[in-house]
């Protein structure tokens, strides 16, 4: 009898050292899998400042996208820009004018081009918004060929009943 209870006890202990063994690969696998994960991704929603465009943008875009305007009386001063890089393949400018001749009762013009020159992107956008939220973030998780822009915008929608 004391050998049989031998026989099981060894049985149990290897069957216990077995399925541990199990569990310790499966976790390892896991984690190895969860950590390789991150050396792919992009920042997202970062974080871009506007700056003077007249100090950001190549002088020969800038003179570009003032040519394409209308005939407004745009101060060197109120012109406002986020560059975006798109790692090696060049920067995408977000214009913003702070013009009273370029704002509607809308909001105003904003405008995003290519540092090649290729205007990619022209939006009315009211910039009035509590100071908690951002008027433009940009999520460059995915760039196929191009970051995400997210124009945040308070919006009212009336219903009348009917």
């Amino acid at each position: 009898m004391k050998r049989h209870n031998n026989f099981l006890a060894f049985k149990f202990f290897t069957c216990s050292l077995f399925a541990l063994c199990i569990l310790t690969a499966t976790l390892l696998w896991i984690l190895s899998f969860k950590s390789n994960s991150n050396k792919y991704q992009f920042n997202k929603k970062s974080e871009y400042v506007w700056e003077n465009a007249y100090d950001a943008v190549p002088q020969s875009l800038l003179a570009q996208v003032k040519s394409s305007l209308p005939k407004t009386k745009l101060e060197k001063k109120s012109i406002k820009v986020i560059k975006i890089s798109l790692n090696g393949a060049g920067e995408l400018f977000v214009f913003d004018y702070r013009s009273p001749e370029l704002c509607g009762v809308a909001g105003c013009l904003y405008e995003v081009y290519r540092s090649e020159g290729e205007r990619l992107l022209q939006i009315i956008a009211n910039p009035n918004l509590p100071s908690s939220q951002q008027l433009i973030k940009v999520d460059d998780s995915i760039f196929k060929p191009f970051p995400c822009l997210i124009f945040t915008q308070n919006t009212t929608y009336l219903h009348n009943g009917i």
